[in-house]
């Protein structure tokens, strides 16, 4: 199938998603490597220097990809969501159990970075005084995609991607950053010695351990066979000593879903080291076949199969949009859910957090920790960004009309039941997962 052929039937599931949505039929629990439905995925993101066909679609993308200023978070209509069953109580927010420094890409206002014709800068910031520590720029010819912290708070791995117009995917360059506050250069950028570019293939889970020593990387691998037409490989997941840069583990899904990664959205699939520091939590499959599960893997056990020697934990409901955005709690009993609805799907839906019990693997939420009042027009984002035991970090981005709100609404700071409060943060936030870390 070519991409023309991908993108009219992408252009189909659009009109589809402005039905009625459908009962909601939850499934039996089932390992998604041996049975699946079909399902319907937004639509895709592409870079420009496309044929003419192909600019309404671009246009409609780069909406929808659109970061806008952070806005002050004042009176605005919180309500309750009525929970499902709750085994956990996020009524209240322990600010003091967010780590003290983040790192968080930036781009200007209104600017589609996922097109590839933005900026973006990285800003490291002090979550305890509102200040930034250091605004750094990417390096020449490059751009920033994706970033991940360690629990140390001092410790990231920074992503950075080829900023080419027209290529679908690009190389990679990895870097470590390191935060010094005090010093006289607060925050620096080291480049890692990881050989391999992953070009071409698209990045979908990201995240780095507890210790700081060990990268986990999630992709799947993309082959050209023809202009603007790609062989799709199998998923794959890989560690990277951090020190060295050498390749430590590798684990590969049994058979290829023929499905085009997602463009830069560095932790689509919610990958999450636990803290025990050789557990690795992911979502699977990436996005279009159901049902979809949230498993563990232990990066110590042997074995090479990435389904196989995972264990499926949770089933995820379907809904549209449901846990585009995703992260598993360090000690492992919650995965923490953000929906992205684009499209029909706005009408028809409210953007929400939802909470999932790790520890009975039952099919329905646990909690909805949040919901937003008011439905979304053209598109929404509600991004989880952090995720402890103790407090949730969330972005929330929604293009809405009339009442008191209009036009994008942009919300970031720490979830609850009550709504999200204000974090001491002062940036254009780019609203992709894997584009925050702790």
């Amino acid at each position: 199938m070519t991409v023309e052929d991908r993108l009219r039937a992408t252009s189909l599931a659009i009109t589809d998603t402005m039905r009625p949505v459908r009962p909601l039929t939850l499934p039996p629990v089932a390992d998604p490597a041996t049975e699946g439905r079909r399902r319907v995925r937004p639509p895709r993101r592409w870079p420009p220097g496309w044929p003419g066909w192909l600019v309404p679609l671009a246009a409609a993308a780069a909406v929808i990809a659109i970061a806008a200023v952070l806005a002050a978070v004042r009176n605005l209509p919180w309500t309750h969501a009525a929970p499902s069953g709750p085994v956990t109580s996020r009524s209240d927010v322990r600010i003091s159990a967010i780590p003290r420094y983040y790192a968080m890409i930036s781009a200007p206002a209104g600017s589609a970075v996922l097109m590839g014709n933005a900026s973006t800068s990285l800003l490291v910031g002090d979550l305890r005084t509102g200040k930034t520590l250091a605004r750094l720029n990417p390096p020449p010819g490059t751009r920033f995609s994706g970033v991940t912290g360690s629990a140390g708070d001092r410790l990231f791995v920074v992503d950075a991607v080829a900023a080419t117009k027209g290529v679908f995917y690009p190389p990679h360059s990895w870097y470590l950053l390191r935060v010094s506050p005090g010093a006289a250069h607060p925050a620096t950028l080291t480049r890692l010695a990881i050989a391999s570019d992953y070009t071409p293939a698209g990045v979908v889970g990201l995240a780095l351990s507890p210790d700081a020593g060990t990268l986990a990387v999630m992709y799947q691998r993309v082959g050209a066979t023809a202009p603007n037409s790609f062989s799709i490989g199998r998923l794959m997941l890989r560690t990277y000593s951090v020190a060295t840069g050498r390749p430590l583990r590798t684990w590969t899904e049994p058979k290829t879903i023929d499905d085009l990664p997602i463009i830069e959205a560095d932790n689509y699939d919610g990958l999450t080291w636990l803290s025990d520091g050789r557990t690795l939590a992911f979502r699977y499959p990436s996005e279009e076949v159901e049902p979809q599960t949230v498993r563990l893997l232990d990066t110590a056990a042997p074995g090479s199969d990435l389904v196989a020697d995972s264990r499926a934990r949770v089933t995820i409901p379907w809904r549209s949009g449901d846990c585009k955005s995703l992260l598993v709690t360090p000690d492992g009993k919650s995965a923490i859910c953000g929906r992205i609805l684009i499209g029909g799907a706005c009408s028809a839906q409210k953007l929400e957090f939802d909470e999932f019990s790790m520890a009975t693997g039952v099919l329905a939420p646990v909690q909805v920790i949040y919901r937003y009042p008011a439905r979304c027009e053209t598109w929404g984002y509600a991004t989880v960004q952090y995720a402890s035991p103790d407090v949730i970090v969330a972005g929330l981005e929604v293009q809405v009309h009339g009442g008191a709100q209009q036009g994008p609404v942009t919300l970031f700071g720490a979830l609850t039941t009550a709504g999200i409060v204000p974090l001491k943060i002062a940036a254009q936030p780019y609203y992709l997962p894997g584009a925050m870390a702790f």
